[in-house]
């Protein structure tokens, strides 16, 4: 490294080791042998080795949101004590109690759009405009060069502007995913496997789209592909291997290019690294050893015979989780929950139905309507729209153990089912944050959005007047494609119907009026 070096080296799925001649941190380490998700997810390829190192010369540890993927728990745990530990500010606190109890002492929480100095190296951080999604986005800046490090967030063209106004330019190097943390469609019965494979494929080139943009608007000297996708190596779970929802790096780089993308693409694998100013890259030679994208299901099945034991040791422990009487566990957690937000109750506005298979089981229906929520047993010819139907061991381990929806969701251990074929976002949201003051800022931030309008063209010749802004999170809609008459929100693919507002993929409802031909 020179004198005014910044050295970013890709540690594997989110992990990034930064460094400079006086500062180091780590980001969202995860080396974890045990995976994440109850050994659900591991690390692609295995980065299980970086543990080993000598960690404790760090400056800072940060993490950016909650997910177990990065969040890993014996790294902190051994922390030094001389090191920082940085979160986000949310209006959750859920991130920075784990982070704290895991490490043994309270992280310190940077709000949105402070920075925070460590030595020669500056970092900012942009969060989604919606607390529906606590996530950042970390921008580092030293004498050697800059780098936005995107994780999972998703950033408004807005905000991505502020961050070149920031830097005062293109950053050195963008880090960003393109494989999503996504459990849709894979799990829903209620679509047979045509439709699933199509809306997969859909899912994949929305994100694609996203990638290309963002990488267009910031414009890049090195744009670096990281953050997934994970290993499924539990029997249960390899087909998702194969989901075209989690396009792998090498495949990303390879559909930027068809696009036209002219700039550098990396694409490193755990060890790789890259030096600013100078941009030289250095690939580790001992991982290309043993791994290769163009050899992924030979490997996956070796790693998935490695990983077995701690597979059926994670089931095991839920297993031996405990609820003596699941019917009224069940009613006593949902029915806290259905008193958190009544807002939420009003979007959400329809009746689920838990099928838990396995000892104990039964069947039990919540009522997330305003005006008459209650839980109760399900009775034969009883209506619902949703269904979750999962294993009573992961059901016991939500109830008594501290398993988290949103966890559980991801570790794509259930089923689902809907009818009608509409994404409620508010259900999933009651359900991952469980937690009154983060639905208080989701409700406050989505009464807040401006109803300033614009007006766009559509593929059907007319023109039309609608709210600048996606009903769901706020992001603006001035640059969103348009295809036909339907309009597609970039941030996190809501589809609307131009001439009737209605959403084609969720329960939001987008304000328009025709007001011309094109």
């Amino acid at each position: 490294m020179t004198a005014d070096g910044l050295r970013l080296e890709f540690l594997g799925h989110a992990g990034v080791h930064v460094r400079t001649p006086a500062s180091a941190l780590v980001l969202d380490a995860w080396f974890d042998p045990e995976g994440a998700f109850d050994a659900s997810w591991f690390q692609l390829p295995c980065n299980h080795h970086l543990a080993a190192r000598d960690w404790s010369r760090l400056d800072a540890v940060c993490v950016s949101h909650e997910h177990l993927d990065h969040v890993d728990r014996r790294f902190l745990a051994r922390l030094a004590p001389r090191t920082a530990l940085l979160v986000p500010r949310y209006p959750s606190p859920h991130l920075a109690a784990m982070v704290g109890a895991l490490a043994g002492r309270s992280p310190r929480a940077i709000a949105p759009g402070a920075e925070v100095e460590l030595g020669d190296l500056r970092l900012r951080l942009w969060a989604e405009d919606s607390s529906m999604n606590q996530d950042t986005t970390w921008v580092l800046r030293a004498p050697g060069g800059s780098a936005v490090l995107m994780v999972d967030s998703r950033m408004t063209p807005q905000q991505l502007d502020s961050i070149l106004e920031h830097l005062g330019g293109p950053p050195d190097v963008l880090a960003i995913q393109s494989a999503g943390a996504s459990w849709f469609p894979l799990v829903y019965e209620s679509l047979d496997a045509g439709r699933r494979l199509e809306l997969s494929r859909r899912k994949r080139e929305q994100k694609l789209a996203y990638t290309l943009a963002a990488a267009r608007q910031l414009r890049p000297r090195h744009l670096v592909l990281y953050a997934g996708p994970p290993a499924f190596l539990d029997d249960e779970l390899v087909h998702a291997n194969s989901d075209p929802s989690f396009p792998h790096p090498d495949e990303v780089r390879r559909w930027l290019l068809e696009q036209g993308y002219a700039g550098e693409i990396l694409a490193p694998l755990p060890g790789d690294a890259i030096e600013l100013p100078s941009g030289v890259v250095t690939l580790d030679p001992e991982i290309r050893r043993s791994f290769s994208w163009d050899e992924l299901p030979a490997y996956l099945a070796g790693y998935a015979r490695d990983r077995a034991p701690v597979i059926a040791a994670a089931r095991a422990r839920a297993d031996a989780v405990a609820v003596p009487d699941l019917d009224a566990a069940l009613r006593a957690h949902f029915g806290r929950m259905l008193a958190l937000n009544r807002y939420f109750l009003e979007r959400i506005d329809m009746t689920v139905c838990f099928e838990v298979l396995g000892e104990p089981g039964g069947s039990w229906l919540v009522d997330f309507r305003a005006d008459r929520p209650g839980v109760r047993r399900r009775q034969p010819g009883d209506a619902f729209q949703y269904r979750y139907t999962l294993h009573s061991r992961w059901m016991r381990r939500i109830l008594a153990d501290g398993l988290r929806w949103e966890d559980f969701f991801l570790g794509l251990r259930f089923r689902a089912w809907r009818d009608p074929d509409v994404y409620n976002d508010h259900l999933l949201g009651l359900l991952k944050w469980n937690d009154a003051a983060s639905l208080r800022a989701i409700e406050s931030y989505e009464k807040s959005v401006s109803d300033e309008t614009i007006v766009v063209s559509g593929g059907d010749g007319c023109r039309y007047e609608i709210t600048r802004h996606c009903p769901h999170a706020g992001a603006s809609l001035e640059s969103a494609p348009i295809e036909g008459r339907t309009i597609t929100c970039l941030n996190h693919h809501y589809m609307f119907d131009l001439a009737t507002g209605d959403s084609r993929n969720s329960n939001c409802r987008l304000r328009t009026r025709r007001v011309g031909p094109a």
